[in-house]
Formats: structure tokens, sequence, C-alpha cells
């Protein structure tokens, strides 16, 4: 423990005379005090040397629990930490072999050499953890589910929480995640289109040394994950309410068109929002005509039947695909709907905005009607 060498002495001096003159701390060590219990830094630079220094301790091999109470507290991870804390030994992470509780049937991590047990569920595309961190006799989960079917990314570090749109998401791009700086989650994910596969790697770090992070182990280093199949029909957010309702609700006029401020709302509120393109798809201009068919790049005759006053589609060079922009008058709003058939590759995709699927026509039965839904709202047959 860092000390003071303290010498002291009191006295009344009148001209050249001191009585008395009492010497109170000769040479005496005192304890260096823990200061400012309340005292904060910059995390972003934090250092658990000059920390220690400051407080007046030595790091060592292990911290006293008053200083490692103190540290928890200073660095706010106290109001952060989950209550009750992960416990290796529950029925989460227990009974794990090599570190995993695996219940995903086609993939075998590698084993986890650290105090960590890990949980993968049987659809294969998350972990979740409970890591020992004996240095502040704390247990720490942190967790990461890819949700390729509702285009998310979901993970959190205690009760830190986060999601990233996959639309939002650069396939390859390495992200980081941090709890107070020091605890650190970092992760890319790739993938095989063709495989349907992802390629996933994930790192857990506690740096309590600026950029250096004397805890840190892999979960996954260039992992295959098999890519789910995604059910067609995507539940909504407003389930049992009409649009007369919603409008009623949010103090509109029935059957006026709305502004574009309520419109974005609705779309909020559908949980659309995500999902829709960038750019609008427009009726009158690109690939679209306001007459409805445009069927001048497909080289052979079509009969094809009259179209909706509020739909314009194309048929591209191949003529097995279909591509449409249709436009709700009511909320002003466009949208893009599309099936595309590729015969030579056995290959249907179908999209509504952003959301897209591919089914494999040998897994197709031959006449049956599928649905895709997005957030029910909007529905391609």
């Amino acid at each position: 423990m860092k000390k003071f060498i303290v010498d002291m002495t009191a006295k009344a001096c009148f001209k050249s005379s001191c009585i008395p003159n009492v010497k109170i701390f000769d040479g005496t060590e005192i304890p260096q005090p823990v200061c400012d219990m309340n005292a904060n830094f910059n995390l972003k630079n934090f250092s658990l040397t000059d920390w220690a220094d400051r407080v007046g301790t030595d790091i060592g091999q292990q911290l006293n629990s008053q200083f490692k109470q103190l540290l928890i507290e200073q660095l706010g991870l106290d109001i952060l930490l989950k209550k009750p804390s992960c416990n290796r030994s529950n029925t989460t992470y227990s009974p794990a072999t090599n570190g995993w509780k695996n219940d995903c049937p086609i993939m075998t991590p590698s084993p986890i050499t650290v105090p960590a047990s890990c949980y993968i569920p049987d659809y294969c595309t998350g972990v979740d953890c409970c890591f020992d961190f004996d240095y502040l006799d704390l247990h720490l989960n942190f967790y990461l589910y890819i949700d390729t079917c509702n285009y998310v990314i979901r993970a959190g570090i205690e009760s830190l929480t986060f999601e990233i749109s996959l639309f939002d998401y650069n396939w390859g791009e390495v992200k980081e995640e941090r709890l107070v700086e020091v605890i650190r989650i970092r992760y890319k994910i790739d993938r095989l289109e063709e495989q349907k596969k992802l390629i996933v790697d994930v790192e857990f770090k506690i740096c309590l040394e600026g950029s250096v992070c004397g805890t840190s182990f892999k979960l996954f280093d260039k992992q295959l994950i098999p890519q789910p199949l995604c059910d067609m029909e995507m539940k909504g957010q407003l389930l049992n309410i009409s649009l007369d309702a919603w409008l009623t609700a949010n103090g509109e006029e029935l059957g006026n068109t709305l502004s574009t401020a309520v419109a974005n709302k609705l779309l909020d509120d559908l949980g659309l929002t995500n999902f829709m393109s960038s750019e609008p798809c427009d009726r009158y201009s690109g690939m679209f005509t306001e007459k409805g068919w445009n069927t001048k790049d497909c080289p052979v005759e079509l009969d094809l039947p009259p179209i909706d006053s509020s739909v314009s589609c194309y048929i591209p060079d191949y003529c097995t695909g279909i591509n449409c922009c249709i436009e709700i008058d009511q909320i002003g709003k466009t949208f893009n709907a599309y099936a595309l058939l590729d015969g030579c590759n056995w290959r249907l995709t179908v999209g509504i905005e952003r959301r897209k699927i591919e089914i494999s026509l040998r897994d197709y039965t031959w006449g049956e009607t599928k649905t895709l839904t997005l957030m029910e709202a909007v529905q391609i047959e």
C-alpha cells in the first residue's frame, strides 16, 4: 500500500523563542488515503496503473475488496451490471462441453480456454456467454444474435443492449461495442450468398490499460454458420388494428390524404420504416410507365390481364419476372414489389421493398400458393 512519511511539529513562537515546541509526527508512516469516492475520469483513456497510483493501491495479482468496489463504482459499472449476475452453473450454460452448451446440430466451435461458458441455440445464429472476471469478482454476460429473417443484429454486454439493422451494416465490416469503454465485444459478419452461410468473428475483451487488453478471447474465428430459412410471413407491430382505427386514434380525418409527417409516423408504427427503400419507386419514370404494363424489353408477346390504375409493372428482357410500383393514395406512398424467376438456376426471388426471400424451385410444390408479407401490412402472393 502507498504511504506518506510525515514529520510534523507544533510551535508557538514569540520573537526568537518557541514555547512549546512539540513534535507530533517524526518520520511517521501514514497510509495514503482513498481520494474522492465520486471522482470521474476520461474512460476513453482509462489506465488501471494510473488509477492505482491515484488512489494509493497496488494492482498486483488481485485488488482487495475495498478497491475492487471503488473501481467498479468509479468506472460506472455498478449501475450497469445485471442483478443477479449470470451464473455458469445454471441451465442456460450448463452442462457444457469445452465451455459450450451447444444446441446447434451442425456446428462445432473451438474449445473455450478461459473461465467462460457459452450457449448456442438450435437455430445456430447466436451466442450467449457468461464470463468469470476474477480480478474484480464479476460475472459478465454478453451475447450476439444475428436475425437474418428480421434483418437485425441484437447484442448486449450486461444491461447495455444495442440493435443494428442489417440494411445499415456493411458485410465484412468490423464493429465494436463497449460498456464504459473497458468491456468490449468486437464482431465481423460476412456471407457466402450461394452457400447460404455466414462467416462470423466474435471477440470479447476487457481493456484496463487504454488500448491494451489484458483479457481477450475469440469465441468465433471465421466460423461458418448456416443462414436459417425464414418464414415468408413477417408479423406486424400493430396487430388487430385497422387503418381507420389508427387514423382516428391519431386525430386524422378518414378519407384525407395523409401529410408526409403523419404518413411517416404510420410507417414507424407499423414497423415498416427500416424496410423502405431510400429512393421510393416512381410510377412515372425509369422502368415504370403510368399506363400500367411496360413490356417493351420482353421479346415475347404476352397476354397480360388489365392492371389497376394505381399499379405500374415492368417485365424484364428475360420475360420470367415482374417488378411493380404500387401507389397508395391515402398515405401518399409507393411500394415496390417483385417476383423474379430464374429458370436456369431453379430459383424464385420475391421481394417487397428491402425485404427479399429466395425460394429454391427444387423444394417448391408446383401449384402451391405462397404469400410474402412485410409486417402484415404489405403482401405479395
